[in-house]
């Protein structure tokens, strides 16, 4: 059980978390990749699922056709401005601050001391890495990063051991670049091979579930094409402008 300090330390990380994202939405993003959230949000609005034209997949795609129907319900312009950033990354501020519970609450279970719980506490909330890729760059994957770390966290829970795979699922229903755990999701199904068989069954449910709209209007081999299999080659040469080693030493677009 969760005490009243423990409690009020996590609501006032969690708080700085929501401001310090806040502010850095007002700081200009990356204009290509914003210009694909309002290209595929405009594409949603008009259209829908159907032909749907773009190299993600499902799940990100899902929150864009809210945000485009939310956005002409109010008749709201819909362009790369601060309210459509706001809400564009509202899923990685949702994403930061259950970053921010999973590691206090983990720091807590391993009894660290108040020093270390401090240090791992404000690199978690003010992390540049995060902080760059999300709020001011308009990036997302925060979003599927966390989901995948809570696949593996979930292997360790003897109750809820068979949600790892199908959170992983989703994981790589959000960005196919969480494929870089599947090794680690690999040797866990190992570990415990058998709840892990019915998480098979789970994922494929999850898999139909989230891929849904496109399979009700018949868009589901082109949609899966395009975020699966079409972007593969990009994966080993570019970085994408994040804000890594690598960019410094190579550049953006090398091997």
């Amino acid at each position: 059980m969760v005490s009243e300090k423990n409690r009020s330390q996590l609501n006032r990380y969690i708080s700085a978390t929501i401001l310090v994202n806040l502010f850095c939405l007002f700081i200009n993003g990356y204009p290509a990749d914003l210009g694909f959230w309002e290209n595929w949000s405009h594409q949603l609005e008009k259209n829908g699922y159907y032909l749907f034209h773009g190299n993600y997949p499902p799940l990100y795609i899902h929150w864009l056709y809210i945000v485009s129907k939310l956005l002409h319900q109010f008749n709201l312009p819909l362009e790369p401005n601060d309210l459509c950033k706001f809400l564009w990354e509202i899923p990685v501020l949702i994403s930061h601050c259950l970053l921010v519970t999973i590691v206090f609450k983990n720091l807590q279970k391993a009894n660290a001391d108040s020093t270390k719980s401090l240090c791992v506490m404000l690199f978690t909330v003010f992390n540049p890495a995060i902080l760059v890729d999300g709020p001011v760059w308009g990036q997302v994957d925060l979003l599927p990063t966390v989901i995948a770390v809570s696949a593996v966290l979930l292997h360790f829970s003897n109750r809820y051991c068979v949600l790892m795979l199908p959170a992983f699922t989703l994981a790589l229903l959000t960005k196919f670049q969480m494929l870089c755990f599947l090794p680690v999701i690999g040797i866990l199904f190992l570990h415990r091979f058998k709840p892990h068989l019915i998480g098979i069954l789970l994922s494929i449910i999850v898999f139909l579930v989230v891929f849904s709209p496109f399979i009700y209007v018949h868009y589901f081999g082109a949609a899966f094409k395009a975020a699966y299999i079409e972007t593969l080659g990009q994966y080993p040469v570019i970085t994408m402008n994040a804000a890594n080693l690598w960019i410094l030493l190579v550049g953006n677009n090398a091997p």
